[in-house]
């Protein structure tokens, strides 16, 4: 197997793809690699053996795929990228909208970096399970992601675990959206990628959805900062929607639980921290700071306590 790079050279790469196509245009490719290593000079490469799986259907447009790469190292003595084994399985139909549904599942052995002689910490391990489908003209999907990072002292090994759904989003409006940044390309400024996906996005929002961050845990050695987000974007007329009213129609919801020790330790790293609890965004109970904040026609309420908001003279 070899890629043709734009000048027409031809990089020959190691391994061997299968394909197999059916009368009616179906593909199965399959992708072997064998274990094997590269030097040159005092740099080396190793790899562990590969096998991936692709099924495409061409009256459907539907693909599912499987495989599993194995893990794979480069560098010199001083300096060395390890990527442990990636195994991943999905399907993907294609939608009239542009936008593609199905599952998504993929796990990671870990990452490490060792750079000028030193480990630079890391992930151990990482899983991602994704879920979207199509329900008449919205997209509903769930995630599910699990890592584990080993950071710098005084922290050592950090988990996270975050789940969340989205639900009733218009399919359309997203897929246009999607369809526009992929248009503009990766790497662009922000705000100049704002104004072509304007329109959209306040389609997107008009047609009113639900996001439900329902975990999003950090597991540190001191403790676990536990957070959940909900909001609800409640259904507007396009044709009148405003960024400005956008407070008004919404509803939302945020608890957040975090370990004395770990807000303790932020102290002593930023004094400034000391306002938040001054001003009752974090409240002690137990052994831990929580905030519990509502959001529903306007009004903001942070531990029972009403805060202003910038909303004007929104009628």
């Amino acid at each position: 197997m070899s890629i043709e790079l734009p000048d027409g050279e031809l990089l020959k790469l190691p391994g061997t793809l299968f394909s197999e196509i059916g009368l009616g245009g179906e593909l199965h490719s399959l992708y072997e690699l064998e274990s094997g290593s590269h030097e040159d000079g005092d740099r080396t490469a190793k790899w562990d053996a590969t096998s991936i799986n692709i099924r495409t259907d061409p009256r459907s447009g539907e693909a599912d795929f499987d495989g599993s790469v194995g893990s794979f190292s480069f560098g010199d003595t001083t300096n060395m990228v390890t990527l442990g084994e990636l195994t991943f399985s999905g399907q993907q139909r294609p939608t009239k909208y542009g936008v593609a549904v199905g599952d998504v599942a993929l796990e990671l052995a870990g990452l490490s970096v060792t750079f000028a002689g030193s480990e630079s910490g890391g992930v151990l391990s990482m899983s991602v399970n994704v879920r979207t489908e199509l329900d008449g003209d919205e997209i509903n999907a769930e995630a599910f992601v699990s890592t584990v990072v080993n950071a710098a002292a005084p922290f050592g090994e950090i988990a996270f675990d975050m789940a969340f759904n989205l639900e009733g989003a218009d399919a359309e409006a997203l897929g246009r959206v999607q369809q526009t940044l992929e248009s503009v390309g990766a790497g662009q400024d922000p705000i100049s990628m704002f104004g072509p996906v304007e329109q959209d996005l306040k389609r997107l929002f008009a047609s009113g959805f639900k996001f439900n961050l329902e975990q999003l845990d950090v597991a540190l050695p001191m403790g676990t900062v536990s957070s959940k987000m909900l909001f609800e974007f409640g259904e507007e007329d396009p044709a009148t929607f405003d960024w400005t009213t956008l407070l008004l129609s919404t509803e939302a919801s945020i608890d957040l639980s975090i370990p004395d020790a770990i807000v303790q330790m932020m102290l002593q790293a930023e004094p400034n921290m000391a306002m938040a609890i001054g001003a009752g965004y974090l409240v002690k109970r137990a052994d831990a700071y929580e905030l519990e904040a509502q959001l529903k026609k306007g009004l903001l309420t942070v531990n029972g306590a009403p805060i202003p908001l910038p909303v004007g003279a929104v009628p």
